[in-house]
């Protein structure tokens, strides 16, 4: 996997289009760190600083709402892993094979009619 700053660099020289909204081109980025994490600020010409992290949620989730037209968003969510169903099996010893109805027993396994 590339490291952020290579990411960055690709939107160097890009312009930059947020929900029908032209921010600028992107002419240089700027990285504020307190010792813990660092979060990375992009700067177009327009004057406008937008954080790169909202611009990659914001293009995940355009990503994420996209579909196919030839069909392969429904093949990509068919073929990944499926939920695991776990059943409990029940030996017929331990299920009773008659019941009492007040007074008379009744078979529910016969199969007589």
């Amino acid at each position: 996997m590339r490291s952020l700053e290579a990411q960055i660099q690709d939107y160097i020289g890009k312009s930059l289009v947020i929900s029908n909204r032209d921010l600028g081109v992107v002419v240089s980025y700027l990285s504020i760190s307190d010792g813990y994490s660092t979060r990375y600020i992009l700067e177009t010409d327009t004057g406008k600083r937008i954080d790169f992290a909202s611009v990659v949620r914001h293009f995940a989730a355009m990503r994420r709402k996209s579909v196919s037209p030839d069909g392969s968003d429904y093949s990509a969510r068919s073929v990944g892993a499926k939920k695991l169903y776990r059943y409990q099996v029940m030996c017929p010893a331990n299920i009773e094979s008659t019941v009492r109805v007040g007074t008379v027993n009744v078979s529910i396994v016969s199969r007589e009619k």
